[in-house]
């Protein structure tokens, strides 16, 4: 477009300098005339902006002066600089219309407009407006290359526009308003370069599509699509949309676009391609392939003929009878792909010949392995890992386990075993194929194996357990469950079991300590039950046998010491002289046992549940084990003992204390019993010395002989004035002492063995507070005593109230005196009679001392 010069103005600030144009803008001698005020003396003129000089000192000698300036590409509009003679400045200056030869065509987005013509610079570059139009453009956005070309940035946009120029700096009279030109511009036609797809969204990308969807004309195959539904992306370089709204299969379309009235060059022809947006992983033996995405129809876009469809994984792995699951749902595909293995592999979906973009598409991997059960195999003694991908035949999987990488290999897809270390502990095992490749996480629990079990002490104690797979943790550190037992015997306890770092198996396997219960016996059938999981055998455990360190007697009865013979009140049996008699344990290192009453000494040795000890032997001699108990009036005493050990002609004798006791003799057929007669006496803490033939038998528990305690049988009662009291019982004797109650009963008499008198001293406290319930009576002879709960004091009648005549009381009282007193010596004599009866020397005397029938009264 050419804009002609219609007119020059020449634009003079202070009217100092006077330009006209000579002849016509066509022609190559075309001027500008420069001429000064007639009042104006001026040495030079020049151009600011350039520095050039049109008007030397030389040429002003007239007073009138012109002159003439050529017009050429250069040239542009300025400032002029006037010097006086008097060296004054004045200033002026000279404009040239801006000429377009032509005006180039913006894109939609970031457009540049280049106008290119003649005079495109100004002195005042701020004077010169461009107006996009209604908007005027910012000043940055206009660049001027050069004096015949110049740029400005327009507004985004899509169709024409129209473009003004204006200029400040013109002198605007009635006929001159300022504008310097007008255009009317085109934004460049829009441009398709490729068509690409994101699942359901077709994407054009390109240019100049415009700042909205507005200005769009979109047809897919002719028809036209929705404006509402299509976005433009913020540069105009990409429209997206739904394509599926009008495309649902795999298949090549048409677009045809126009924006703003501005058409593609020619229709665009696109493919809509299979599009890949997940699949599942198949196991490695092969299975369905299921992909999802868009466009992956087996059927055409009519419904009824089939497409010709092929996918292809890695290139070389068929997935074979590929069809739709829902007819006329493209979105999902399956098929069945056979078996194989890798990961990361290129998925290839042909249909009709259009293929995928399998550069962009997600890549498939073959088994990511899936453990359905983990077992530990007794047989076999190995871990078998079952489940789906677990291995490919031929292949190496890694098994992780307890921190431990396992390599195997196997020939089923389904399934692999692998040994696992003796020393290893329930845990988690995870398969990895690859970095990319791992199952989850699944729990082994090994079925523990028995080796040995140390012996223990019959007290009990800590044993070592040993075998394969044994421990009281997990890997993880969580606490097991573990029983050892002999299902057999509840009484065979292990208990507090647990492991040390600091025992060191001797066999192929792990070491747990658990505390064993006390007991006896071997070859108990021992078994590990550990998180439920029954051990694969038992093994014996042993308490220790038997040893023996000394035996002694003790009277009639044995005492072997040793260690492990049981636990307290354990039966045994000790073998003695070929004998096998019953014995027990009475403390941890003691068994006792009765010793035939005919035995001499001999050799021995117990068995302890079916453990044998070593031999010991014991001496058999005469002992004194205890008596029996004697009154003290005298009588029987039977010594207690064993292995008395006589002839008919043996002399025995037997003193207690300083008292001979006479007729000594053997009694029984078992040597254990010498009958003599006792004297009369009291006290307690005497010795006994036995002899047999001029021999002193041992007394090996330094027995003391004492004479029965005293017994009260009966009494006679008072009243609180006291009295007389009378008791009645056996084995009395002196020095003597009475206490009823807390009361002493004074003058204590022993009137024979039998009956004591002492005087009750009377009740000098308030009557009401006269005892009514029974008060021991406590008696004591020679340091042995005896309390009966007996005595009951006597009730006294009232006092008379009221005055009787003198003669019937006394008489009354008198005769009842008398009588009562009668009765009371009466009654004594019989009771007398009655105890003396009851105590004669021919009472049998009670059993005394360590004997079964021997009782010791202290």
């Amino acid at each position: 477009m050419k804009l002609f010069l219609i007119f020059i103005i020449i634009y003079i600030i202070f009217s100092v300098v006077n330009c006209d144009f000579i002849g016509e803008p066509s022609t190559s001698t075309n001027k500008v005339k420069i001429s000064l005020d007639s009042d104006v003396k001026a040495k030079e003129v020049l151009a600011l902006n350039t520095s050039q000089i049109y008007v030397s000192s030389t040429n002003l000698t007239n007073e009138f002066f012109a002159c003439y300036i050529p017009i050429s590409d250069s040239l542009w509009s300025q400032y002029l600089k006037a010097t006086q003679e008097d060296n004054t400045i004045l200033y002026g200056s000279v404009w040239f219309p801006m000429i377009a030869t032509s005006v180039s065509q913006p894109a939609t987005y970031n457009g540049i407009v280049t106008i290119t013509g003649k005079n495109m610079k100004t002195f005042l570059p701020s004077d010169r407006s461009f107006i996009q139009n209604s908007n005027e453009l910012p000043l940055s956005s206009i660049n001027v290359l050069s004096n015949t070309q110049i740029t400005a940035k327009v507004l985004p946009g899509a169709g024409k526009f129209t473009l003004k120029v204006e200029d400040d700096c013109i002198l605007k009279t009635e006929n001159q308003v300022g504008t310097v030109a007008t255009f009317t511009v085109q934004y460049q036609s829009p441009i398709i370069q490729t068509v690409s797809q994101s699942e359901n969204i077709l994407n054009i990308n390109g240019l100049n599509f415009g700042p909205s969807s507005g200005f769009l004309n979109l047809k897919i195959d002719g028809v036209a699509v929705d404006n509402s539904l299509v976005t433009i992306s913020a540069t105009h370089n990409m429209i997206s949309f739904d394509v599926t709204k009008y495309v649902q299969t795999t298949k090549s379309i048409v677009i045809d676009l126009s924006v703003g009235g501005n058409s593609i060059a020619a229709p665009y022809t696109a493919q809509i391609k299979p599009y890949i947006t997940t699949m599942n992983s198949v196991p490695t033996k092969g299975g369905n392939l299921t992909i999802v995405g868009q466009f992956l129809n087996t059927k055409k876009q009519d419904g009824v003929t089939a497409s010709t469809v092929e996918v292809l994984v890695n290139n070389n792995i068929k997935c074979n009878s590929p069809f739709n699951p829902v007819a006329g749902d493209n979105t999902m595909m399956v098929c069945q792909l056979q078996a194989g293995d890798g990961e990361d592999l290129p998925v290839k979906v042909t249909i009709d010949t259009i293929s995928n973009d399998i550069v962009n598409s997600p890549k498939f991997t073959y088994g990511i392995p899936k453990i359905t059960s983990v077992r530990y195999d007794a047989a076999t003694d190995k871990v078998v890992v079952e489940g789906e991908s677990v291995g490919t035949p031929g292949k190496t999987t890694n098994v992780l386990f307890n921190n431990l990488t396992i390599s195997s290999t196997t020939s089923d897809y389904d399934s692999i075993s692998f040994q696992a270390p003796h020393t290893t502990l329930n845990g988690m095992v995870q398969l990895v194929i690859s970095d990319k490749r791992k199952s989850g996480l699944s729990m082994v629990k090994f079925i523990p194996m028995l080796k040995s079990i140390s012996t223990s002490p019959t007290v009990g104690g800590v044993v070592t357990i040993q075998g394969p797979y044994l421990s009281t943790r997990s890997f993880e550190g969580e606490i097991q469950e573990i029983t050892i037992h002999d299902k057999n015997q509840p009484t065979l306890v292990f208990k507090d079991c647990f492991d040390s770092a600091s025992i060191k198996s001797t066999v192929d396997g792990s070491a747990i300590l658990c505390t064993v219960s006390p007991g006896v016996g071997k070859d108990y059938k021992v078994e590990a039950i550990l998180e439920g999981a029954v051990s694969q055998n038992n093994v014996s455990f042993s308490y220790l046998p038997p040893t023996l360190s000394q035996s002694k007697q003790n009277v009639t009865k044995g005492n072997v010491y040793g260690d492990n013979l049981g636990p307290v009140g354990t039966k045994v049996s000790v073998v003695f002289n070929n004998q096998t008699i019953d014995g027990v344990v009475n403390s941890e290192s003691i068994i006792e046992f009765e010793i035939p009453p005919l035995d001499k000494s001999g050799s021995l040795y117990v068995i302890v549940a079916s453990q044998n000890s070593n031999s010991t032997t014991i001496d058999i001699i005469p002992n004194i084990g205890g008596f029996s108990a004697v009154e003290t009036k005298g009588g029987i005493v039977s010594v207690y003992g064993g292995f008395f050990y006589h002839t008919d002609s043996s002399v025995i004798s037997v003193k207690v204390g300083d008292l001979q006791c006479t007729n000594a003799k053997v009694v029984g057929g078992e040597n254990r019993i010498i009958e003599c007669e006792l004297p009369a006496g009291t006290g307690k803490g005497k010795d006994i010395k036995v002899t047999i033939d001029n021999l002193e038998v041992v007394n090996p528990n330094a027995i003391k002989f004492q004479y029965a305690a005293p017994t009260v049988i009966d009494y006679t009662s008072v009243n609180r004035d006291g009295g007389q009291v009378t008791l009645q019982g056996t084995s009395f004797g002196i020095p003597l002492s009475v206490k009823i109650g807390d009361r002493v009963c004074e003058d204590a008499l022993l009137v024979d063995t039998t009956m004591i008198e002492c005087t009750l001293p009377k009740w000098d406290i308030d009557e009401d507070d006269v005892p009514t319930l029974p008060l021991d009576i406590y008696v004591e002879c020679d340091s042995l005593s005896s309390t009966t709960n007996m005595f009951v004091y006597k009730s006294k009648s009232n006092r008379v109230k009221w005055l009787v005549p003198a003669i019937v009381v006394p008489v009354v009282v008198g005769s009842a005196t008398i009588a009562a007193v009668s009765y009371i010596l009466y009654k004594k004599k019989q009771k007398v009679k009655e105890f003396q009866l009851k105590l004669s020397p021919s009472t049998k005397p009670t059993p005394h001392a360590n004997n079964p029938s021997i009782n010791i009264t202290a």
